[in-house]
Formats: C-alpha cells, structure tokens, sequence
C-alpha cells in the first residue's frame, strides 16, 4: 500500500533529498535541498501521522543546499552535511559547504566550515565512528582538488584524513558515504579513476590508511553517490546508477575475498539509475530509481522512475512506477513499523517533493523461539497491519499444519504469539501471512 503522507509547499522546503532516519523517539528526520525561510534548505522533522515540522532553515552563511541525510549520534544529536555555502568559496565562486549538528528540538550549530584546502562540496551521509567521531567524504577539494575523506568530532574538530588524487589508482571523487566495516575501519567508493576509470572501492582506517580492493570496470560495478551495503551473507552491495547490461544501472557484490560481480542489471522498463539500497528483514534489497518504469521509451532519462525489490540473486521486481515527474534522489528507510519511507524531490499536491510510505507484504522471518516450562514463544519479522498465523505439524510429513490460537495483526515491526506444549512427542512450528 502506498500512501503520500506529506507535500512540500516551499516555505517548509522544497526538494527533498537523501535517505530519512528515523529517530530514537520514533519520528522521521530529513532535509530538503531548497526552500524554507531563507531559501537554501530546511531540516525537517515527521510525525508517522503526516505532521511535519521545520526545525531549521539554512542560509548562505551557515550553509545551504544539502544532499544528503543526517545520522543521529549516540549523543542524541543529528549530524549532516551542506554542499554548498558557508564563509568560504571555491575558485568557481561556489560555498565550500560545512558540516553542521542539530538537536531533537531544533538548535543548529556548524561544527566546521569547508574551505576547500580541507575539502570542498560533502555532498554525503557522515557515518559515526567507534570513537565518536563522524566520517565523510567530500567531492572536491583537498590537496589535489579531487575530493576528500575527513573526521569531525561532536565538538567540531575538524581533520582531513585523506586527498584523493587524479594519478592514483585508488579512484578519485568520492560522491557516496562511508560505511562501517570491521575493526573499526571504512568502506567506500569513487566515482572516478582506478585502474579502468569507473571508480573503485577502498578500504580506510580510522587513522585515513587507504587500500583499494576493487577497479570498477563499468560492466562489473560503478562507483556510486550512495552508501555500500553490508549483506547478511558478509558481502558488499552496491548501485551503481551507470553500467550493467544496458548501461541503465546495476547492483554488484564484492565478496569479503575482493570478488566483484553483478547481481541484476537494471533494464529501464524495471528502472534506470538506481538511487542506493536498503536490505530489509526479509533478506531483500529495496530502493528506488530515478527513471524508468511507466513512460520509459527506450531513451535514456526516460519514464518516471520506481521502487523496486531485488533478491540476492539478482531478481528485480517492479513494486511502483511513478506517473509524474517525482525524481526520487535518495533511499529507501524501512522504519520500526516494517514499512519503507521514502521521498521524491518533486512531485506531491504543490511540485515541491513529498514524503511517502510503501507498506510490502514479507514473507516473516522467525526472530526467536523460546521456551519456559510448557510454554513455548515466538517472534518473528512483520510489517505493521498485516495479519500473521501461527500454525504447528508433528512432522515435516505431514501436509495439514494446524492453527495455533488465533491470527495476530502487528502493530510494528515484530509480532509475537505463545502457546501451551501439548503431549506430543515434537511440534515443528511456522508463520503464515494471511491474504
């Protein structure tokens, strides 16, 4: 079920864009690229109800013109980025952008300014270390003018750990985030250089120690604006909104061992240019695109864009085609609730981009099974408002499983059912989801 829960009008922001998180208190947090009291943007927060709210309007000295969504620290505090703005100017003439943080209720303090020495142009999540710390990337900038990987701490400290460069094999131009890996290290992307010119996949350490695992090649990955996904089997997943089959945007894995392969090229009447990945509960990959599906024509930049799932395998299926010019630029979050929050930076009742929620029926996933006296417990993965049976057999044999207790309607994201054991000698259990 898909439902529009909220349209921009402009003065509380215009073009939304990145991936929403949700917050410890249950509500959703963003930023929109425009609007707002001074023009350049808002950080806004959402009620799951449609109620929204303006907690921050940017401006051209505090930064203006974010690109990506905002990460809660373990303080409680949101953590962002601004692309553009601030004191310093790049030698176009362009804000060098800051990194800013902003509180539950509000109150906006830049922790550092860019000023193209350090970095120039985040145009990326940050991602808090084990430290404390926050990590990005920036586009541009740095020694050699190719984009940056930096640290800020809470208190603004700010330090440029790496400068990517033209002539280094490493890549150049990190667009995408940083993910958290092992040990306390990073995996990302560039969406330039390696060995073949499409970027590459690095690993870095807390200290900015790189080391490129992967050459990207077009056809087997691309370098990515989005965040690397760790998969429940231990590898990397991407989308790459370039290459594949058609040239329309992929999803590749990199195993732990540095294997790099496509899992699913995207065709255009499924999608073209696939804006990041989100792994759910029930094992798959959720995301949108930006074009494709209703309206593609063969063209590239044609059709109006989707939501899409992919298997591990490579199994896209088309969940939604958008019918109007929307251009989603941005994740998919699949809140507490099961359900899957997303935006589009145009589109909704006034042009101005809008907020929505796509509920999907999962297969559920048992999370625990537990047992006290004769009393045995389950809890499994849901999706709030669909409705679960919990049904038991003897034996694998047996083809009539029987209902135990009544169906369960979840409220949120997990459901849970008990029973009393009875005299048989076993009982195997499972969970259905009801029509």
């Amino acid at each position: 079920m898909y439902t529009n829960l909220v349209s921009f009008v402009g003065t509380n922001g215009d073009s939304p864009i990145g991936t929403l998180v949700q917050g410890r208190d249950g509500n959703l947090y963003g930023v929109t690229q425009m609007g707002g009291a001074f023009g350049g943007g808002t950080v806004f927060k959402l009620v799951r109800d449609g109620t929204l709210t303006t907690l921050a309007s940017f401006d051209i000295t505090n930064g203006c013109g974010p690109h990506a969504g905002l990460v809660q620290g373990s303080d409680g505090s949101f953590y962002g980025t601004e692309t553009f703005g601030g004191v310093y100017t790049d030698q176009a003439g362009l804000g060098c952008g800051a990194v800013f943080k902003i509180t539950p209720e509000g109150l906006l303090t830049n922790l550092a300014l860019l000023n193209e020495t350090n970095g120039a142009h985040p145009s990326a999540e940050l991602v808090e270390g084990t430290d404390g710390s926050f990590y990005g990337t920036t586009t541009d900038g740095g020694q050699y003018g190719y984009g940056t990987a930096f640290k800020v701490t809470p208190a603004g400290e700010f330090t440029c750990l790496v400068s990517f460069n033209l002539s280094s094999t490493s890549g150049y131009q990190p667009w995408g985030p940083l993910s958290p890996g092992d040990n306390g290290s990073f995996y990302g992307t560039t969406r330039a250089g390696g060995s073949c010119g499409c970027g590459s996949l690095f690993q870095m350490t807390p200290e900015g120690a790189l080391d490129t695992l992967v050459s990207f090649s077009c056809t087997n990955g691309v370098g990515s604006m989005f965040a690397l996904v760790r998969g429940a089997d231990g590898s990397w997943y991407g989308a790459g909104d370039g290459g594949g089959a058609y040239g329309l945007g992929m999803i590749y894995r990199v195993t732990p061992k540095g294997e790099v392969s496509t899992t699913a090229s995207f065709s255009g009447t499924n999608g073209e240019l696939p804006r990041g990945l989100t792994q759910a509960a029930d094992g798959n990959f959720y995301g949108m695109t930006a074009y494709g599906g209703i309206g593609y024509n063969g063209q590239m930049f044609s059709g109006y864009g989707t939501i899409f799932e992919a298997t591990p395998a490579g199994v896209i299926t088309s969940l939604i085609s958008f019918t109007n010019d929307d251009w989603a630029f941005g994740g998919l979050l699949q809140a507490n609730d099961g359900s899957f929050y997303g935006m589009t930076r145009h589109g909704g009742d006034y042009g101005h981009g809008r907020v929505f929620r796509l509920s999907v029926p999962m297969a559920p996933v048992c999370r625990v099974m537990a047992q006290a006296g004769n009393t045995v417990s389950l809890t499994w993965s849901a999706v709030a408002g669909q409705t679960y049976q919990v049904q038991f057999s003897t034996n694998l044999g047996q083809t009539n499983w029987l209902n135990l207790g009544s169906p369960v309607t979840a409220t949120d994201g997990t459901a849970a059912a008990s029973a009393v054991i009875e005299s048989d000698p076993q009982r195997l259990y499972r969970v259905v989801l009801l029509p």
